[in-house]
C-alpha cells in the first residue's frame, strides 16, 4: 500500500496493480495465485506451505513479519467478559480463527495440542471456528465467540472499539519467532522476468524500512487504501498496531533467512497433521537470491 502511495513500483517501471484484498485469509489468495490471477502475494507462511504442497510453483523471496499473534477476549465496554491466566481457562469456550490451515489455525492448535500433552488443557472442550476478519469482529461483539485469536495489528479493532480485550497470550507463548506473512513471487515471474522480481524485493525492503519509521503517515494510508472506517473499523486501531502499543509488536522483518528454521518447523507440522503429503525442503519454499543481492549491493 505503502509502495503504490509512493509512486514506487511506476519509478521502476513496473505495471502493478491490486488483484484482491482477502479478508477471508491466505487460501483463498492462493487459490487465486493458482488460477493464474496474480503473480506476486503477500500472504501467511501457512497457506504458501499448502499450496507449494500441492503443486503451486512459487516461491517465498521475502519475508514480511514475524510473530503478532494475541487472544483478545470478548469484552463489555472494555471490561473483559472472562479472564484468561492458564490453558485450562479455554475450557468451556469458543474461539474464532482465521481459516483452517491459515498460520493462526496452524501455531493456536498446535500449541494447545502441546498443552494438552503437559495435562493443563482438555482440547475436547474447547470449540475452534475458522472464519473471515469480518465474522470474526462480528461473533466477537455479538458475543458469539468468546474470544478470538489472531493478529494483534487487527485484534485492535475490537480492543479500540471495546467489545475486545488483550490477554497475556501472545506468540511469545504460543510459538516464539514464527514467521507470519511473506513475499510471495511465482516461478514464471521468477524465472521470465528476474529484474523485476528484484525491483520487486528491493521495493519491499524499502517499503517495510518506511512502514517503521512512519506509522503515523502509513495509518493515513491504510485507512484510505483499505477504506478502513468505511467498514466501521477505527483508524486508530492502525496506527496503536504499528506503534506496538498492544501486547506484542509487529515484528517486521523483511530477511527471509531469519525465518527459515521456523518455516521449516512449520512444514514438519503441516505434514504431520495431513495437510501435505510429503515433506518440503527448504529450496522448495525460498528463493534467498534476491534479497541477497539487493542487500550485498547495499553493502550490508
Amino acid at each position: 500500500m505503502v509502495a503504490f502511495e509512493k509512486g514506487w513500483f511506476e519509478d521502476a517501471g513496473i505495471d502493478a496493480e491490486v488483484a484482491g484484498i482477502y479478508w477471508a485469509g491466505g487460501s483463498p489468495e492462493m487459490e487465486a495465485m493458482r488460477a493464474g490471477e496474480m503473480n506476486v502475494a503477500y500472504v501467511g507462511i501457512s497457506p504458501v506451505i499448502n499450496a507449494i504442497g500441492h503443486g503451486l510453483d512459487a516461491k517465498v523471496v521475502a519475508a514480511a513479519q514475524k510473530e503478532a499473534q494475541v487472544l483478545v477476549v470478548a469484552a463489555t465496554n472494555g471490561t473483559p467478559d472472562w479472564i484468561y491466566t492458564r490453558p485450562s481457562d479455554l475450557e468451556g469456550k469458543t474461539i474464532g480463527t482465521l481459516t483452517s490451515g491459515s498460520i493462526q489455525d496452524v501455531i493456536f492448535d498446535n500449541w494447545m495440542n502441546k498443552m494438552a500433552a503437559e495435562g493443563r488443557l482438555d482440547k475436547n472442550k474447547v470449540t475452534v471456528k475458522y472464519m473471515g476478519v469480518g465474522d470474526m469482529m462480528s461473533g466477537l461483539a455479538t458475543k458469539n465467540l468468546d474470544a478470538i485469536y489472531f493478529s494483534e495489528e487487527l485484534t485492535e479493532i475490537p480492543v479500540v472499539a471495546g467489545y475486545g480485550a488483550f490477554t497475556n497470550l501472545t506468540s511469545y507463548e504460543t510459538y516464539p519467532n514464527h514467521p507470519c506473512c511473506v513475499l510471495l513471487v511465482s516461478e514464471d515471474l521468477i524465472e521470465n522476468h528476474p529484474d523485476i522480481v528484484k525491483k520487486l524485493v528491493e521495493i519491499h525492503i524499502n517499503a517495510t524500512e518506511y512502514v517503521m519509521n512512519h506509522p503515523e503517515e502509513t495509518a493515513e494510508i491504510v485507512n484510505n487504501f483499505l477504506e478502513w472506517e468505511e467498514h466501521g473499523y477505527p483508524k486508530e486501531a492502525i496506527l496503536r498496531g504499528l506503534k506496538a502499543e498492544g501486547p506484542i509488536p509487529i515484528g517486521f522483518d523483511s530477511n527471509p533467512h531469519n525465518i527459515t528454521d521456523a518455516t521449516m518447523d512449520i512444514v514438519s507440522i503441516h505434514y504431520k497433521r495431513g495437510y501435505i503429503d510429503e515433506q518440503l525442503s527448504e529450496s522448495d519454499i525460498f528463493d534467498y537470491s534476491f534479497y541477497d543481492e539487493v542487500i550485498e549491493e547495499r553493502g550490508m
